[in-house]
Formats: C-alpha cells, structure tokens, sequence
C-alpha cells in the first residue's frame, strides 16, 4: 500500500483520522499530540488493555527525550513495541506477545558496529503481526543498515 501526500498551496495536508479504516464521519478530536489523541480514542472506545500498552509506550518515549544517542534507541525501541501492542489489542488481533524480531551478527566482520549488525523478523510476534496488519509482507527476513539482505 502507498499513500501518496496531498499538497495545497505547497504545505502537506495531512487526515487527522486513521489511515487503515477512517470514519470520516465521526467528530474530530482537537489536539495537536498525538499520545492524547490516541488515548482519548482508547479511552472512549473502552480498549484499556490498549491504553496500558499506550501508556507504557508514551513513558519510554518520554524517558528516551534528553539521552544520549548511545541509550535513546532502547527506549524508542521499547515505545515502539508498546504502541504495536496497543493497535494489535485496539484491533483485536491476536498475537504473539514476544517482540518478534532477533539480533544477529554478521559472521564475516567481529568489529561492532551498526553495519555489522543485522535483525531477523521472526515468523510470529509483534512485528510480524504488525507488517501483517498493514498489508507490509516482507520479502527478506533480514535486514541492516547497511540494507535488505
């Protein structure tokens, strides 16, 4: 799926409703944060499952704010996983609870380093239920920095 951006007078206009079902008949929300959008819509549409894992998502974001690029990441990563969470259970789509996703190194370079590192999206979890979710099938398993493998 592609979503090609809308311009008007050479600024981007952007929905505010989802990108996977909208119901644009439904009344806005007036925020410009988006941790508040989301928990106002959990919040009324009675998912509090949803809303533990959003929470959780917004704390790491927030914590992550300040660090240094050395630690910021692990908490981006764990904010990332809590907010997939909250969609999946939002959605009602069943998933694995395990991440999904496994480090590897490359065997044909010691040295760490980012380039040197590669992720292997796993057959059931979080990722692999959210690629799902999106319609996002991933052709290659692993993947790096250095790009897909």
């Amino acid at each position: 799926m592609s979503i090609a951006p809308i311009f008007l007078s050479n600024k981007k206009v952007t929905p505010h409703k989802a990108i996977m079902s909208p119901v644009f008949r439904q009344r806005n929300v007036l925020t410009n944060n988006p941790w508040t959008f989301v928990d106002l819509w959990l919040r009324r549409e009675k998912k509090e499952r949803a809303r533990f894992y959003w929470e959780q998502a917004r704390n790491f974001f927030d914590a992550s704010t300040g660090l240094p690029m050395q630690s910021a990441p692990l908490l981006l990563y764990y904010a990332f996983m809590n907010a997939a969470k909250a969609l999946l259970e939002a959605k009602g789509i069943a998933y694995d609870p395990y991440h999904g996703v496994k480090g590897v190194e490359a065997k044909q370079n010691r040295k760490i380093s980012l380039a040197n590192l590669r992720i292997l999206i796993k057959q059931n979890g979080v990722t692999p239920s959210v690629s799902s979710y999106f319609g996002e099938v991933e052709s290659q398993k692993t993947h790096s920095m250095a790009g897909t493998m």
